[in-house]
């Protein structure tokens, strides 16, 4: 049987390397355990001490390399049209961007997320999580704080993009994930018919309902 290699899946080193641990970590709000696959010095970084009892080391910085794409090759093309989308959108999900590229066709995610890793480990861009990306420097999105703007905002979002994930919606306006107050603001809204959600869990995605405002 071929033995399973775990890579760290936090940035602690520039390198590819093994982890060493598996951690769960719960979100804010009361959202839900994720798991990581960490080296020993992520582990230190994570618990905020190192194994010896000494204050953890920060963080280094990642070091930034300029995206290895084939000039007129097609991920080439693919990171301009991204760049262009993300200086009038910010932050976007991974699904967005792959449609964006699609246009009429087939969204490619894996194409796409090959494509912003290296733009991530360049700079330019910023990984938050759960597949959203923020514009490098770009200021987060504010959440509302009032009930009616917020649903207001939901719906506005779901209209634009039908079939999103669950997991975006909180993100993309500016919520924790895993956000407590949206998720009963989505359940309301789904209750009284102006969204629909299909599937289950992290798996849910939200479509415009039959009744409006």
């Amino acid at each position: 049987m071929r033995k399973t290699v775990l890579f760290c899946d936090r940035p602690c080193v520039p390198e590819e390397h093994r982890a060493t641990r598996v951690v769960w970590i719960r979100t804010a709000g009361g959202g839900r355990s994720i798991r990581q696959d960490v080296c020993e010095a992520a582990l230190a970084i994570i618990l905020g001490t190192s194994a010896n009892g000494a204050s953890s080391p920060e963080a280094p910085a990642p070091t930034l390399k300029p995206p290895a794409f084939r000039p007129g090759g097609d991920a080439a093309k693919a990171a301009d049209k991204i760049r262009a989308y993300v200086a009038k959108h910010s932050p976007v999900s991974i699904e967005q961007l792959a449609k964006a590229l699609a246009g009429s066709g087939k969204p490619d995610i894996p194409a796409t997320g090959r494509v912003l890793r290296e733009l991530v480990l360049a700079g330019e861009l910023t990984h938050a999580s759960m597949g959203i990306y923020h514009r490098a420097g770009a200021p987060r999105p504010t959440p509302p704080t009032e009930e009616l703007a917020a649903a207001r905002a939901v719906l506005r979002l779901v209209e634009s993009e039908p079939g999103i994930r669950s997991a975006y919606v909180g993100p993309l306006l500016g919520y924790e994930l895993g956000s407590s107050p949206l998720k009963r603001l989505l359940a309301k809204l789904v209750e009284g018919g102006r969204l629909r959600g299909k599937g289950k869990k992290s798996a849910m995605r939200y479509f415009p309902g039959a009744t409006k405002a």
